[in-house]
């Protein structure tokens, strides 16, 4: 994962956290922040890892759209 992506995630994820969803949330402190894997968190949330990078992209686009 490049350093400078999970830079502009954390600082829009700083920003504007609060406008997502629980689980939106969950799973970005999770990949960004606690650096779980997309196994490890489909694996914990009881969802398939396909499901886990879904939600993950989306919330990426969400906070781009937000700045």
């Amino acid at each position: 994962m490049e350093i400078s992506k999970t830079n502009e995630v954390n600082q829009l994820f700083d920003f504007y956290g609060d406008l997502l969803t629980p689980k939106q949330r969950e799973y970005i402190e999770m990949y960004y922040r606690d650096d779980y894997s997309l196994g490890e968190i489909a694996e914990y949330s009881q969802v398939s890892r396909q499901a886990v990078y879904d939600n993950i992209r989306r919330t990426e686009k969400i906070l781009k759209h937000y700045e």
